[in-house]
């Protein structure tokens, strides 16, 4: 990941310094003119290791990591005075979590099935800045906004003893309003010389960085089930509070912007 980093900061930094002199004519009776970005990427550098090790130790699974669907990105742009943008992003992603095992007592044998998901959309107030209007330009920019997350924990039993007190059972169900930051950088790729001429307007590449912190007391329910809850998962914790996204997309030009004559 850091050298994925590294590679798209001068990436950005190459563009930035570019001599070219195209300027569009944004300013005059084509101000306000709007813009959507979509696309398609991945959450990278997420951690969910503590929840993991508390979860592994309290109830003995064994999966290690969680799986991340794709991230789907769609944020809708507008100019607002010279080199400034502001924008209004949402995007959405699904991680989950499924784990099986089995505990064995001196009458009882169960089987254990875990699903957990988390599905996440954060929506933001961005305002971005383009150092150089130009085909192939770069720019930056910071928000704020919060983070909508349904969280769902659902355990099923199988046991071998009619009477067991251990039943299938929702550990967790909750939808959660989380506030955050963003910051980000991009680099747009104009497909003509003057990118806002045309309804296809740039493939963008885009990096951002997240944080939306929150600890969850999410074995509040999950260790009532259990004989003899160990005391570590009377912990708050904190789940995917902050991460890299780097999403590949298109800019569509809602009303094409003329060119400067």
């Amino acid at each position: 990941m850091k050298k994925l980093l590294i590679i798209f900061c001068f990436i950005i930094c190459s563009v930035s310094q570019s001599n070219s002199e195209i300027v569009l004519d944004r300013f005059t009776e084509d101000k306000f003119k709007p813009i959507i970005f979509v696309g398609i990427g991945r959450d990278l550098g997420q951690n969910a290791d503590k929840f993991i090790e508390l979860y592994n130790k309290g109830f003995g699974g064994n999966v290690q990591d969680f799986s991340a669907s794709p991230t789907i990105l769609i944020e809708y742009k507008s100019w607002i005075m010279p080199k400034l943008r502001l924008a209004i992003a949402s995007s959405f992603v699904n991680y989950s979590y499924f784990d099986e095992f089995w505990t064995l007592g001196t009458y009882i044998t169960r089987s254990h099935t875990n699903e957990i998901s988390f599905n996440r959309i954060p929506i933001l107030l961005k305002v971005e800045f383009i150092p150089h209007d130009k085909q192939f330009r770069s720019y930056a920019g910071a928000g704020v906004g919060a983070l909508f997350q349904q969280t769902l924990w659902r355990e099923t039993v199988r046991s071998n003893y009619a009477l067991d007190k251990r039943v299938s059972s929702t550990h967790y169900n909750e939808l959660e309003i989380i506030p955050g930051l963003n910051v980000y950088s991009g680099l747009e790729l104009g497909f003509d010389e003057y990118p806002e001429s045309f309804f296809l307007g740039s493939l963008i590449f885009q990096l951002d960085y997240c944080y939306f912190p929150k600890k969850m007391d999410i074995f509040k329910q999950a260790k009532k089930v259990l004989d003899e809850p160990s005391p570590i998962l009377n912990r708050k914790i904190r789940i995917f509070d902050s991460y890299f996204s780097f999403a590949v997309g298109l800019s569509f030009n809602l009303l094409n912007i003329s060119k400067k004559q």
